[in-house]
């Protein structure tokens, strides 16, 4: 038995969410074959001859993960329009650990919806038994969200009343992609087989922590404060460079040690226009250069995207890129657009940083509190902790506490050139996985001893493992999954009208 991922219909989404998660999968041939595909996922373009395959792989015990749409037509049945703007699982659900969705589409729902509820409280997934088979029936095409490139003002929970936002993805991918994750789990665990997919960290890193300091403006004493700060408690911080500004500061980057030096602009601000991106990147560059500075990444000013900026940074070779308005808490991905995947990875931050708080009001206890929230919630949904941080914000006693924070947790502490070139071997190793006897047979091997499989069964157990060519699974040591985070009460605190965004955008407006 081939614990393999099927993709039926238009796959950029499905390939890009599938690489992330690090599980094998292939594109599904004329015929479905429930020893060969463990699970078939199904964007929305399937023709009736191919959902005649599909009712055939399930009535031979297979697995499906589809669009309520989809399942409409295997079942010969209606789906019920509806305009989502969040999901939310239910407390002791399939899905409790996979937080708050933000999805803002237009979606189809099951007509025998059973759980997965949405802002008015009506269920909107269905997970059961179809044909003899298994069905995880979702209200979006995955294809349609993960390629979602729009972005918006959005608040932030805080433990604090007043609300921090920044401008951000409008879906919340990384809580999408936890979900679809989960639905993958549960296929496979109800076909009686573990699911096992390629480790997001290290080893058996339960994390890895990441921090990025966007330089803007900051004076010379504001950059080495900070760098005396990362110096006391050794942690290696990727260094965004305001070139134009900082200039004369080259050969205070340049000094050193430890830290990674990476793009962030020569003139402060994003085009739309490739040819203008790349100019102001490649100007950037070149001052950098001059002082015996490579850079290997970028990080955009305000954290905005667009599909120009990222030609414009593939176009100089850089390793990886970093915008929340892309992408925020979330794993690494490679952006698809115009028909191609971009081949540069994007690595998620948490979009707040002490900047945003200090626009709130808040005082170091308050930012203490609310990172502390935000580090606990990462862990408990296996993300990385990446943060990033400005010099002019100050505030060194609150990032002391979160520095200690990690270490005292003993996370691994990583340039984010550094996770980059680890994720991009994640990628390539080209995994095959099988199933027998109580044996998990792999194939695929990477050229580091460090990425490790993640293995989980149905009865709740997992197992972190180094890669080997035959795992017998009666003799690995298993222990209980993390319990899921419990959101606080108030947490849709942050899904409420903020007014301090439209106020703060329209001062913005009148201030150009």
């Amino acid at each position: 038995m081939q614990l393999n991922i099927g993709i039926l219909g238009d796959s950029p989404g499905w390939r890009l969410l599938l690489q992330q998660e690090g599980v094998p999968f292939s594109h599904v041939g004329e015929e479905i074959s429930a020893n060969h595909f463990s699970v078939v996922g199904i964007g929305d373009s399937v023709d009736e001859r191919e959902a005649e395959g599909v009712r055939g792989y399930l009535k031979k015990g297979g697995a499906v993960l589809c669009s309520a749409r989809i399942f409409a037509q295997l079942a010969s049945s209606h789906y019920a329009n509806m305009n989502v703007r969040y999901l939310l699982p239910e407390p002791d659900s399939d899905f409790e650990d996979a937080g708050l969705m933000d999805i803002h589409q237009k979606c189809r729902v099951p007509m025998n919806a059973n759980t997965l509820k949405n802002e008015r409280g009506a269920t909107t997934c269905y997970v059961g038994e179809f044909l003899g088979g298994h069905v995880v029936a979702l209200p979006f095409d995955i294809e349609a969200v993960m390629l979602d490139h729009r972005s918006a003002a959005k608040s932030f929970y805080s433990p604090t009343k007043r609300l921090p936002y920044e401008h951000v993805s409008v879906v919340s991918r990384g809580n999408v992609r936890r979900l679809i994750a989960r639905a993958l789990e549960i296929l496979h665990h109800r076909r009686s087989m573990p699911y096992a997919h390629v480790w997001y960290y290290p080893r058996d890193s339960e994390s890895v922590f990441s921090f990025r300091v966007d330089t803007d403006r900051g004076t010379e004493e504001e950059i080495q404060q900070l760098y005396s700060v990362a110096g006391q408690h050794r942690v290696p911080m990727s260094w965004f460079i305001d070139a134009k500004s900082q200039a004369k500061m080259m050969p205070v980057f340049k000094r050193m040690e430890h830290q990674e030096l990476g793009v962030h602009c020569f003139d402060h601000r994003v085009y739309k226009e490739f040819e203008r991106n790349l100019e102001n990147i490649g100007k950037a560059m070149e001052v950098m250069r001059l002082a015996g500075i490579e850079p290997k990444g970028f990080a955009a000013p305000f954290g905005k995207w667009n599909k120009g900026l990222a030609r414009a940074v593939k176009e100089h070779g850089l390793k990886y890129s970093s915008e929340f308005s892309y992408d925020y808490d979330n794993l690494p991905s490679t952006p698809y657009f115009e028909d191609n995947f971009l081949g540069v990875p994007q690595i998620p931050v948490h979009p707040i940083c002490i900047g945003s708080l200090k626009r709130q009001g808040y005082k170091d206890a308050r930012m203490v509190q609310y990172f502390e929230f935000i580090l606990r919630q990462k862990l408990a949904s296996r993300l990385p902790l990446i943060f990033y941080h400005h010099p002019k914000d100050g505030h060194h006693s609150v990032l002391e506490h979160v520095f200690n924070f990690i270490a005292g947790r003993r996370i691994p502490m990583m340039r984010f050139a550094d996770y980059a070139e680890w994720w991009q071997e994640r990628q390539t190793m080209n995994l095959r996985l099988s199933y027998e006897g109580n044996h998990l047979k792999t194939s695929g091997r990477p050229t580091s001893r460090d990425v490790f499989l993640r293995i989980t069964k149905g009865d709740g157990t997992e197992a972190l493992l180094e890669l080997r060519p035959d795992i017998h699974l009666d003799a690995v040591k298993w222990e209980s999954k993390p319990k899921p985070f419990v959101l606080p009460k108030d947490y849709l605190r942050c899904r409420k009208f903020n007014y301090r965004i439209p106020l703060t955008q329209t001062v913005n407006l009148l201030s150009r």
